[in-house]
């Protein structure tokens, strides 16, 4: 039974890392579908009174938005999934938590599919079937378009947020243990992803480093070796990017002068159309889930329209969003909500103690930075990046552990 449960955690992890968004059931169906197995295992009284306390808070919520003025419609579709969202989320918790000590196998089984996938990908590169693998881009609006790298998922950027826990293990394994099959495997997870160019990702993961780095140096007033010379590295990259005319060259260029769209659009745009939207009904409890459908036909389209007034038409963007799961936070739930949305994460921060481990420390403020840049407040993959942050895993990644290594 114990080894029919390790083949089913390593088949999730692959179809989690590999098949995100493919054209299949969402990856977390898989493992909800694997965690409901054990429901009785892992339910307690505890989690259904923790449950219903999350239930009641957003049944508050709801009631405020009701007496302000709601669709329906849209209202009650949204606050039923978020609920179950909610709740599947404490039993992937419970399930991963459980098995925390067999994630080792999954991660390089997943790693050494991701490296596989980007192979198969390349000989793809330019035909007529490429669009499997890659986006054309237009960064400027001009019609200049760059390719990116996508793999199976439905966008560069929701990539490189789906294998970042991969990149961390790969990353903190090379540290520990400095081997040649170490650095390949690290090279080979950070190809792709530099192939996303996802500035997102660069941004967020360039502010987690330094934040890990520095809080670990002030608290132990010790720093790794290994994390400076990778940050000496990572400056000497960025300096040879900018030695030659290359894609991410420009696209760096693009972002520095303002212009980029996909940059500006998931961030400060996506602040300012939260608050706006919020403005409308209540800045203290937003508009509602599933208002912003409603709302931002009166905020976000004619924010966006006279810019492109047939991409940005209802034809051919239907269903609006923020893609910003903070910004979305702050339409949604308000001032109140984004409070709650930091506050929840921090709590869970020192209450699981994810400082007294690299991997989760990275993860955890990898995330924290890339919903300031990104992704959606009900996506399933970003909630569950934010569970592997709270759970006991990869234990030769705690502190004593890996500062005793060479």
């Amino acid at each position: 039974m114990n080894k029919i449960k390790k083949y089913l955690l390593n088949f999730s992890a692959i179809v989690f890392f590999l098949l995100n968004n493919a054209g299949l059931p969402a990856p977390l169906a898989w493992t909800n579908f694997i965690a409901l197995g054990e429901i009785k295992n892992n339910f307690s009284k505890e989690d259904f009174k923790l449950t219903g306390l999350v239930v009641l808070g957003l049944l508050l919520f709801g009631l405020v938005h009701f007496l302000q003025g709601v669709q329906i419609e849209y209202f009650i579709q949204s606050q039923l999934y978020f609920i179950y969202l909610l709740g599947s989320m404490l039993l992937v918790y419970k399930f991963l938590k459980r098995h925390s000590g067999q994630f080792e196998r999954s991660f390089q089984i997943a790693l050494y599919g991701i490296i596989c996938l980007y192979v198969i990908a390349l000989l793809f590169y330019n035909s007529s079937y490429d669009f499997i693998f890659w986006e054309n881009h237009d960064f400027v609006g001009t019609g200049n378009v760059f390719k990116r790298y996508q793999g199976l998922s439905y966008e560069p950027s929701h990539l490189a947020l789906i294998i970042s826990p991969l990149f961390f293990y790969a990353f903190l394994v090379f540290c520990k243990t400095p081997t040649l099959k170490a650095f390949l495997l690290f090279i080979g997870i950070s190809i792709p992803i530099l192939a996303t160019v996802s500035f997102g990702f660069f941004g967020a993961l360039f502010f987690s480093f330094i934040t890990v780095v520095f809080t670990l140096y002030l608290k132990y007033k010790t720093m790794e070796k290994v994390f400076v010379a990778f940050l000496i590295i990572a400056m000497l990259v960025f300096m040879a990017i900018f030695s030659f005319e290359n894609g991410i060259q420009e696209r760096f260029i693009v972002i520095f002068s303002g212009h980029d769209s996909s940059v500006n659009g998931r961030f400060h745009e996506a602040f300012y159309l939260g608050y706006k939207c919020a403005q409308q009904k209540n800045l203290f409890f937003g508009i509602g889930p599933g208002q912003i459908k409603v709302i931002g036909e009166e905020v976000i389209r004619p924010f966006y329209q006279p810019w492109d007034p047939i991409g940005y038409s209802k034809g051919n963007w239907p269903i609006l969003a923020l893609p910003n799961a903070s910004a979305e936070t702050l339409a949604i739930f308000g001032f109140v909500g984004l409070f709650l949305r930091f506050g929840i994460q921090f709590y869970m921060f020192f209450r699981t103690k994810v400082y007294q481990n690299y991997f989760r420390f990275f993860l955890f403020s990898f995330l924290f930075f890339y919903q300031l840049m990104g992704s959606f407040y009900n996506s399933t993959a970003e909630l569950t990046l934010w569970v592997l942050c709270y759970i006991p895993i990869f234990r030769k990644f705690d502190l004593p552990s890996f500062n005793g290594s060479k």
